[in-house]
């Protein structure tokens, strides 16, 4: 319509410029007058002229100045008659370009659309329908076959999990209900969140008392950490002790019993069962002397005299040596009613069983063995009694308590008394 009114104002100019009066005109966009154009859009334009016929005859023309002829006035005519003929081509143009973008008509089958001659058939833009774009979602190669929108391929992470070609590769494949393929859900046993970042099942956070130890997404958290001696309370912490059979108890490592001669004393797991019950302690050159309880001295009355004794309590295990020295305490006649006289004792703990062995003279193993018990009853008691007519006025003895069987950490005592 724009182009129209462009081409009614140059027309009046044309009238202009060949010296013509031109008579006022008016642009009606209410269409209430004949001659009326409808251009497809808000309504008809049209033109509401005087009665009077608004190009002059040739006649009409006045010779102004004095020296025109016939011929020129001819001239004139002929240009405004032109000016009428391409006022009106471009007028219809401009309306034929709004109203029909195809330009009279599609062939080939092809049909017509804002954006011209399309074919529903495989138009991107216009598949089917005109404005109708196919856009599938997450999509490699958009196509449009037989009026219907498709596709190459999805990009990877997605799928066509609905089977609607019109909406692309809709679903996500890093969900945990479409982890990797169309409804295949991430959910691991003994786990208490799975995720699917990357498009695989992984182990998020596991349940208490559980562990993700082989790094195997597939089998969840397999490893009970309660109990596992090779993941104890969490994974790659071996439960290993010394000596011992371990457990692991509500993730925890510990001592189940100890091997043969061996006893856990100190109750830690890290040194397992630390006491070697065999280890020999010192020897008879180092031997520990045993103090009179009654007299703070390291002897005892071996013949009448103050009642006397001394005891020695050590914590039970392996061999020891202990040194005891025994005293004539009186004057009279050593006699058979008088003797000197010892009585040596261990008493062992109730799990363990203890030998002893009783040496005089020179030293220890290697001097007269006094005597032996050697029962081997676990909490039993072991004694050795001496006697002697000579009544000597002072006698060495040498005590070799020696473990036998059993184990644990308990305390064996030692007792040497003139009954």
């Amino acid at each position: 319509m724009r182009r129209r009114v462009g081409a009614l104002f140059a027309f009046a100019f044309a009238f202009a410029n060949v010296g013509c009066d031109v008579p006022a005109y008016e642009i009606d966009e209410n269409f209430d007058t004949g001659g009326s154009i409808d251009d497809g859009a808000s309504g008809d334009v049209s033109l509401d002229a005087p009665a009077v016929d608004t190009r002059p005859d040739v006649a009409d023309v006045s010779d102004t100045g004095g020296d025109d002829t016939a011929s020129s006035e001819v001239a004139d005519a002929d240009a405004l008659d032109t000016l009428d003929t391409l006022d009106t081509l471009d007028t219809a143009d401009a309306f034929d370009a709004v109203i029909d973008p195809c330009g009279g008509g599609c062939t080939g089958g092809k049909s017509c659309c804002a954006s011209g001659c399309v074919d529903f058939a495989t138009d991107l833009g216009n598949c089917g329908s005109c404005g109708k774009s196919c856009t599938p979602a997450h999509v490699a190669g958009p196509s449009c076959a037989a009026s219907t929108c498709g596709y190459g391929s999805c990009v990877a992470g997605f799928d066509d999990c609905n089977k609607i070609k019109s909406d692309g590769c809709e679903t996500s494949l890093t969900t945990v209900t479409d982890c990797g393929k169309c409804g295949t859900p991430c959910s691991l046993p003994a786990t208490t969140t799975s995720s699917c970042a990357t498009g695989t099942c992984k182990v998020d956070t596991c349940i208490l008392g559980r562990g993700d130890c082989n790094g195997v997404a597939s089998d969840g958290c397999e490893s009970d950490t309660t109990t596992s001696l090779v993941n104890c309370g969490s994974c790659a912490s071996p439960c290993t002790t010394a000596h011992a059979t371990p457990i692991c108890a509500a993730g925890a490592c510990s001592v189940a019993s100890c091997d043969r001669g061996f006893a856990d004393c100190d109750a830690s797991a890290k040194t397992g069962c630390e006491r070697v019950m065999a280890t020999v302690t010192g020897s008879c050159a180092t031997a520990t002397a045993m103090i009179s309880s009654s007299t703070g001295l390291s002897q005892i009355c071996s013949t009448s005299g103050p009642a006397t004794e001394t005891t020695s309590t050590y914590n039970a295990f392996g061999t020891s040596y202990y040194k005891v020295t025994l005293k004539r305490c009186d004057v009279g006649t050593c006699k058979a009613g008088n003797p000197g006289r010892a009585h040596f004792r261990v008493d062992s703990p109730a799990s363990m069983a203890f030998d002893l062995n009783v040496y005089s003279a020179v030293a220890c193993n290697v001097g007269v063995l006094v005597g032996s018990s050697t029962s081997g009853v676990l909490g039993g008691t072991e004694s050795v009694t001496w006697t002697d007519l000579t009544c000597p006025a002072s006698q060495d003895f040498w005590l070799e308590v020696k473990w036998r069987r059993g184990d644990g950490c308990g305390q064996a005592s030692i007792t040497v008394t003139h009954p």
